[in-house]
């Protein structure tokens, strides 16, 4: 009788143990960050020894638990200069300035409406939408994005010039950058991105949908970014061809959104980018550029103007 007592609980150890390997086992295979990586090579001037990636992200990707695949830890480590869009950790002055001005010069009476009575729902009084209605769209645009709620507290203690613009990946992967001492290098500044955006998208019907969108992503008004943000799940998980198919389909490519961030933001500064880039490859250092994953698909995506410029692309899978 004891020893079948005895075996029983043997028994209920050994499943248990079982469990628990079969446990760590699943959180070991758990999915990696893989993004868009593409090997960049000039057959005509690169040196053989020299090597050049561009990974491309997600800007908004969490960074709990996030687990980089081994071919970017590889990549990064043997990297001696690292390149991203801009400064991700803190917004420019030149941001900051642009909030005294009069955005009903810059959008329509029907978007400014939609403005006035979603701030009134989430609880801003006069004094804090009229603050609201100084700011020039692209500024207003980048808080409508960096809040998800926005609150008058919130708007009270907002420092453009503090506030972090990507608080997921690519501050990590700044931030690693600068412990282990590489070299750090950004594509553009704050100042250039406004001047892009003012030059591309100067007409109050562009402001007007750019900021429509925004609110329409607050009030979880749009199903295709339902679509995003399913897509961008898939992503963090390593599934960059869910991301593909979101971004080159029928609804995606035919939304406001698109159109507005393809002509105001993604192509202009991919042409503004290239002969950086360029540089960049024509140097002496390993070198990984980090840019948004839509800078690499589509026409006139950077892929595109490099290999247009005699460049080899190739993904690494």
């Amino acid at each position: 009788m004891h020893r079948q007592t005895h075996n029983k609980r043997c028994r209920a150890y050994l499943i248990v143990l079982l469990c628990s390997l079969l446990l760590l086992s699943a959180c070991s295979a758990a999915p990696e960050f893989k993004g868009f990586l593409w090997k960049v090579t000039d057959p005509k001037h690169k040196k053989l020894e020299t090597e050049f990636y561009i990974l491309g992200s997600i800007h908004t990707v969490s960074t709990v638990n996030l687990k980089f695949s081994q071919k970017i830890l590889s990549r990064f480590e043997r990297s001696s200069t690292v390149v991203l869009e801009d400064d991700p950790s803190r917004l420019s002055a030149a941001i900051q300035e642009m909030t005294s001005t009069n955005l009903r010069n810059y959008i329509d009476l029907e978007t400014e409406t939609k403005l006035v009575d979603y701030l009134a729902e989430v609880g801003f009084q006069k004094p804090q939408i009229d603050k609201v209605l100084r700011f020039h769209p692209y500024a207003l645009l980048i808080y409508l994005n960096d809040t998800a709620k926005p609150t008058r507290g919130a708007l009270e203690k907002y420092d453009f010039r503090k506030i972090p613009k990507y608080p997921g990946v690519d501050t990590m992967l700044l931030q690693s950058a600068r412990d282990a001492g590489k070299n750090i290098k950004f594509l553009e500044t704050d100042a250039d991105v406004m001047r892009i955006w003012i030059e591309t998208c100067s007409s109050k019907t562009e402001n007007s949908a750019a900021i429509s969108h925004a609110i329409d992503l607050l009030t979880g008004a749009k199903q295709v970014d339902k679509r995003f943000y399913d897509a961008q799940l898939a992503f963090e998980k390593g599934d960059t061809q869910h991301l593909k198919n979101w971004y080159f389909s029928r609804e995606t490519q035919q939304s406001i959104s698109m159109s507005i961030n393809k002509k105001c933001s993604i192509v202009p500064r991919n042409f503004f980018w290239k002969s950086k880039i360029i540089d960049h490859l024509r140097g002496d250092d390993n070198t990984l550029v980090i840019v948004g994953a839509a800078h690499l698909l589509g026409k006139n995506s950077l892929v595109e103007l490099l290999r247009a410029e005699g460049f080899k692309l190739e993904m690494v899978e």
